[in-house]
């Protein structure tokens, strides 16, 4: 995390983007995504790739934003998200990000109504991925 943003000041920070408030996003991405694409080099070990990365983890936070509770330090959380993102992407199991994908985060993953959105490792994309594997196991004999 930038050392220049308080843990206090990301805190109401995270509440108003979570509200919509687009400066408070912009804030957050700034105190974060140096932190985010060097723990991505680290593990990935390419420079390209760890861009990549960074950006998707990036897209993933910011959707879920309304879902981080505070009980943890939002470094905790970001770091959680970027780690469980980089090991599927190491293992080549990552996690493809379409424009409808995202669009389904935003309307879910911020509402503040009794609708929980999808964590930031499942949801959409596991829902989409079952079919196949149902037609993968009835076509085991």
């Amino acid at each position: 995390m930038s050392p220049d943003t308080p843990p206090a000041d990301l805190a109401a920070q995270i509440r108003g983007a979570a509200a919509g408030d687009k400066a408070a996003v912009r804030v957050i991405l700034e105190a974060i995504q140096a932190d985010v694409y060097e723990l991505a080099l680290r593990m990935l070990g390419h420079p390209a790739d760890a861009e990549e990365a960074a950006q998707e983890i990036l897209l993933i936070v910011v959707t879920h934003l309304g879902s981080f509770r505070g009980e943890s330090a939002i470094r905790t959380w970001v770091f959680r998200i970027a780690a469980n993102h980089l090991v599927r992407a190491r293992r080549g199991r990552r996690e493809v990000l379409s424009f409808e994908l995202l669009g389904d985060r935003l309307r879910t993953g911020l509402s503040r109504g009794g609708h929980r959105a999808p964590g930031p490792g499942g949801g959409v994309a596991d829902r989409r991925a079952s079919p196949s594997l149902h037609r993968g196991h009835a076509a085991l004999p």
